[in-house]
């Protein structure tokens, strides 16, 4: 008896984890695009003497503060150093939209190579900027420290951390799909027969003795 390959997965099941995939995808660009906005970083210089704290935002295109008169990002001032991250987090969502564009596709093409590529791109670009942003927000916490400034990541960060999870299971779902199973072989199986007649099955067992 020979080992029959297992059959191929239903079409139904493969389509359901696409179509999951492209929404994941988008939300996941959705995600990135807002938390490009919204505070990466926060903190709250304490004041000189009951003075109210100065609050620091930091976003992916820009360093702002509540206090009047404190000079802009391009002006040199302290927060000079801070990256932005802003032109990064948007390559990362044309990637997801690129990502969920093949994805769709192949779901009327059946072809998902260029789709699970380009959705293992978007994740790990993703991620790997996500990972950029948190060493920052260590250096920045760090320096602010110094002041006794509590800091830490904002509500962008965790927007961006959330979208880098969906991307990545995203990306598993597209690459669930198993390859085409290959045809078994036709089995040959011994019917030879005589050349007239049918073949005549010998009995096993010895002939009785008398």
């Amino acid at each position: 008896m020979t080992d029959q390959p297992p059959p191929p997965e239903p079409a139904t099941v493969r389509d359901q984890r696409r179509g999951l995939s492209v929404l994941l995808a988008l939300v996941a660009l959705l995600l990135t695009v807002a938390g490009s906005f919204l505070p990466l970083f926060v903190s709250v210089v304490p004041g000189i003497e009951g003075a109210e704290g100065v609050g620091i935002t930091v976003t992916g295109w820009a360093a702002e503060s509540d206090a009047a008169g404190l000079p802009s990002l391009e002006e040199g001032n302290v927060l000079t150093p801070f990256a932005r991250n802003g032109v990064m987090l948007v390559v990362a969502a044309l990637l997801l939209g690129a990502a969920a564009v093949l994805t769709g596709r192949s779901i009327k093409t059946g072809t998902t190579t260029l789709a699970r590529s380009v959705s293992v791109a978007a994740a790990a670009f993703l991620l790997a900027i996500v990972g950029s942003i948190g060493m920052q927000a260590i250096g920045w916490a760090d320096l602010f420290s110094a002041t006794g400034a509590p800091a830490g990541p904002g509500l962008g960060y965790w927007l961006i951390a959330a979208a880098a999870v969906l991307a990545i299971v995203a990306a598993i779902l597209v690459n669930l799909d198993p390859p085409r199973t290959p045809r078994p072989r036709a089995t040959t199986q011994d019917t030879s027969t005589p050349r007239y007649g049918f073949p005549i099955p010998a009995d096993p067992s010895p002939p009785a003795q008398t």
